[in-house]
């Protein structure tokens, strides 16, 4: 049980008791609350620190977005214009879904440089967030968990919409980015949550790696998707197929810098365990695992025929890890991501695939019943879908109640807060920064 001070009470009582929290500590996990007693006592607290070295930030991207800035309404809270730089990706991947519904196939060239449009605004928005946070005095913690659950959703967009522009199939070349790509991610925020600061380097995935994507996409308009597909002498394979693997190792080398950062900060101070610290990815690498089994054993080629549903499905389990993952540590809590849905998405796949490996044996294949392979991967996405939209939403109206701030307006008579801290003049997603009065005062 935490000690309250006197004005660690003033959140739990009063006129203005929150409604997220009316029963016990004990009763927090039953009632599926994300942010406990402890973490609500922590939460206001929170500082954010970040490093960004990126070159094309700071010799291209800033000087566009200080034109851009006095655009945006001054009530305009800075969640809301992530949110938007959210749409125009899903108005991308739509797109893409219409034409090329098996990532293969021609879509019309303006699709690709509508593509491009959308996944510039994105990044631009994503940019412009913390600036209008700085503008306005608005930074919170919600900020960093509303822009870092945005991106994860992202990442499943970027490789699902990569992979229809150079025609990559439903194949396990796809998959393999998936997992790359999702991993990477994972890995970055666990890292911000060991060390206590996002460390963009120069070259980085928000800056250089989306500026590379919508590159891609705008290059596509002009040459067409065919120019992919086209065969490279010299290596005998596709151009597709070298630019999936300049991915892969790019990610390699991301992961394994992250993981270098984590040990580092993990074997350095002593409140980290290493033994927990090895098991945190644990429950990620088992959906990726037993997800691949799945599909090369499926007797119907499940996901030859459903790539976009069995990866969102994915993606959004993926998106909850990272998404809880952020609460704990804008929380200052520990991180359990073994949760009672990741356990049951695990259970039902793992039980697909050896029902699908059980069936290419003679000696199994009358023992074990026919399954509907399809029904099975909607009803995983059904669930993924239903317990994600859950996080998120009772996960921002748990913060901002906490916070006692609104999550995309800003009321006109606020009045600026909240100051920026930067590490070495340096700052990407100021969005989340967050240096509240109340350690100020103490």
């Amino acid at each position: 049980m935490v000690r309250r001070t006197s004005s660690d009470n003033d959140i739990f009582s009063g006129p203005d008791k929150a409604p997220w929290r009316r029963s016990a500590d004990t009763h927090d996990a039953y009632l599926l609350k994300y942010v406990t007693t402890r973490g609500a006592l922590k939460l206001p607290k929170y500082q954010y620190r970040s490093t960004n070295s990126s070159l094309l930030y700071h010799y291209v991207i800033q000087h566009y977005l200080a034109w851009l800035l006095p655009l945006l309404p001054r009530w305009m809270a800075p969640n809301l214009v992530t949110l938007i730089g959210l749409w125009f990706t899903a108005v991308a991947h739509a797109s893409l879904i219409w034409y090329c519904p098996l990532l293969q196939g021609v879509a019309p060239r303006w699709v690709y440089f509508l593509n491009g449009v959308c996944f510039w605004s994105y990044q631009t928005l994503d940019h412009l967030d913390g600036k209008q946070a700085r503008r306005t005095g608005s930074s919170s913690p919600l900020g960093l968990l509303f822009d870092h659950g945005c991106d994860a959703i992202n990442t499943t967009t970027v490789v699902l919409n990569l992979a229809a522009v150079w025609q990559l199939g439903p194949g396990l070349r796809t998959y393999w980015m998936w997992a790359g790509f999702a991993l990477a991610f994972f890995l970055g925020t666990l890292e911000e949550y060991y060390t206590g600061y996002m460390n963009l380097p120069t070259l980085n995935a928000p800056n250089e790696g989306l500026a590379l994507i919508y590159g891609i996409f705008f290059l596509t308009a002009a040459v067409g998707p065919e120019f992919w597909t086209q065969e490279v002498e010299a290596l005998g394979c596709g151009r597709n197929s070298v630019l999936w693997l300049v991915c892969v190792l790019c990610t390699v080398g991301t992961c394994l810098t992250n993981v270098k950062n984590i040990l580092e900060a993990v074997l350095t101070n002593k409140d980290f365990s290493l033994p927990v610290a090895l098991t945190r990815g644990v429950p990620f690498v088992m959906m990726v695992i037993t997800w691949f089994l799945w599909i090369v054993s499926s007797p119907s080629k499940v996901f030859e025929r459903h790539p976009r549903v069995m990866l969102w499905t994915l993606g959004l389990m993926s998106a909850k890890l990272i998404t809880q993952l952020m609460i704990a540590h804008i929380c200052d809590e520990e991180y359990h991501p073994l949760g009672k849905s990741v356990t049951i998405v695990i259970f039902n796949v793992t039980h697909a695939a050896f029902y699908s490996w059980a069936h290419h044996l003679p000696e199994y294949s009358k023992t074990f019943p026919q399954f509907d392979e399809d029904f099975i991967c909607k009803e995983m996405f059904v669930l993924s879908l239903v317990v994600y939209l859950h996080l998120m939403i009772s996960a921002i109206y748990e913060v901002k109640s906490i916070l006692k701030i609104n999550c995309f307006t800003i009321p006109h008579t606020k009045e600026p807060v909240a100051t920026c801290k930067e590490t070495n003049g340096r700052s990407n997603h100021d969005s989340s920064i967050w240096i509240s009065q109340r350690v100020t005062s103490s």
